[in-house]
């Protein structure tokens, strides 16, 4: 990204956390170099996910944006190509 800093954009907490605006830009700007992989997990993507007591901070990190991942998800397989792993790393 700018200023020579890599900033995780593709997956889990960070996709929930950043913005669609701010996830499009830099998965543009990746794209310029190579490919993105975009990674999730089922749970990440349903609201109704059984909450489990845990400190503030792992609290924040594992719940955050969960209501809004399953959209932003949907958004960038509207906006982007994606092909399978497989094909990407031509196996």
């Amino acid at each position: 990204m700018k200023f020579g800093i890599n900033i995780p954009i593709s997956g889990g907490f960070y996709l929930r956390l950043f913005p669609i605006s701010f996830l499009k830009y830099a998965i543009n700007r990746v794209n310029m170099e190579r490919s993105v992989v975009i990674y999730m997990h089922p749970w990440e993507m349903y609201s109704h996910t059984r909450k489990v007591q845990l400190p503030l901070v792992s609290h924040f990190i594992t719940y955050y944006g969960v209501n809004s991942a399953f959209n932003k998800l949907d958004h960038l397989l509207a906006n982007f190509k994606f092909s399978p792993i497989k094909e990407v790393l031509g196996l």
